[in-house]
């Protein structure tokens, strides 16, 4: 949990919400102990961890109560639903599992397209958006000791 924390604080040292980033680290390193990885190879778990880091980054800034989409996307990774969405450890569940939707349902995609359906419904669109956030847990997965 400890080096998903020091990786947000990598990427936004400062903000309103940060009393709320260990509540984030720990609900991160949770989903990714729990479920299968999304990559399969010997770093599969911790490029999940690096992917939900990435992208709740560019989703919400780590804000859990961050509201987007006129209304309708909610919490760290913008998903639609309802108030659950605020709660890190539900939200970080529903992300993993939108991620692997996606990367399943792009498959034919290059590897860092496939997030285009979680960032725009849809395969056809959100290649850019998706190779953002696959190169920005790229760079995480290699950032040399950072530390709380």
């Amino acid at each position: 949990m400890h080096w998903v924390l020091a990786l947000m604080l990598f990427l936004q040292p400062n903000a309103p919400w940060d009393v709320t980033y260990q509540d984030t680290a720990r609900a991160i390193a949770q989903v990714v102990d729990e479920e299968a990885p999304l990559f399969d190879d010997d770093a599969g778990k911790d490029r999940t961890t690096v992917l939900l880091v990435a992208v709740a980054y560019r989703e919400s800034r780590f804000d859990p109560r961050a509201v987007g989409d006129g209304g309708r996307a909610r919490g760290l990774w913008q998903q639609h639903g309802g108030a659950a969405l605020f709660d890190p450890a539900t939200a970080a569940r529903r992300a993993v599992r939108a991620l692997r939707t996606s990367m399943g349902a792009c498959a034919a995609r290059p590897l860092d397209e496939r997030l285009a359906a979680y960032a725009s419904g849809s395969c056809s669109r959100g290649g850019s958006a998706s190779r953002e956030r696959m190169a920005l847990a790229d760079r995480l997965l290699f950032v040399p000791e950072v530390s709380p």
